[in-house]
């Protein structure tokens, strides 16, 4: 991971901790995804990084703990192949809107790194919407009482995107942490022993959480106006 993409990755850790990241939900307005019945929809691509492995000793220094953290992050990730639950989310709300709505998928290999609603318009035109899911924040930290033990933490944002108008249908923010005292909560051996299962079925389990959440707040027609 290149030097610029870890200083972006401690800054987007620092505004989601701080609280600056929108965690605005803004439904599809009724009837919309009728007027898109039989359109193009496909997905946005980003690479995989920004994972953050927290440890006692790296948390002593700082933004420079922080770059270390997810540099051992996605050490972690490439070793023991552990995708990025934005991708399963992005998936599986595809085939919903694909089976609900009667749109057509249509696959890209196109790669971005932008959030801007214009460019990603541009990147994507060759279909008529555009679901954009990231993640904002994932990785893995030990609890302030209890340094011994660790919790899994993910957030992510959706958002619908109509590529000719570089309008934006639908957005949502999605939040998961395990609930639980420090005692339930794995080690950290326990967590990435056997090649990550423990932390891969906690991302899995993120992804379908927020996948749900996406579709009933954000995708499924007056079900949430705003929030």
């Amino acid at each position: 991971m290149s030097s610029l993409r870890l200083t972006a990755s401690v800054i987007l850790l620092s505004s989601a901790l701080a609280g600056c990241v929108s965690t605005k939900t803004i439904g599809v307005a009724p009837n919309v995804l009728s007027q898109y019945h039989g359109d193009t929809l496909t997905v946005s691509h980003r690479g995989e990084g920004g994972f953050l492995a927290q440890t006692s000793g790296k948390a002593m220094f700082g933004a420079i703990g922080a770059v270390a953290m997810i540099h051992a992050g996605n050490e972690l990730l490439h070793e023991d192949q552990i995708p990025d639950p934005s991708v399963a989310i992005a998936q599986d709300l595809q085939a919903d809107l694909v089976r609900e709505n009667g749109m057509k998928s249509v696959d890209n290999s196109v790669s971005t790194d932008s959030t801007d609603v214009s460019k990603l318009a541009a990147q994507y035109q060759r279909a008529n919407l555009l679901l954009d899911v990231y993640t904002t924040y994932w990785g893995f930290v030990y609890f302030p009482t209890n340094w011994a033990h660790y919790k899994v933490l993910y957030t992510a944002r959706m958002r619908l995107i109509d590529t000719r108008s570089a309008k934006v249908l639908a957005t949502g923010f999605c939040s998961r942490k395990p609930e639980g005292s420090a005692s339930e909560a794995p080690t950290y051996s326990e967590l990435l022993g056997d090649h990550g299962a423990l932390l891969k079925k906690e991302l899995a389990q993120a992804a379908a959480t927020c996948a749900e959440q996406f579709g009933q707040n954000a995708l499924l027609e007056n079900a949430v106006a705003s929030r």
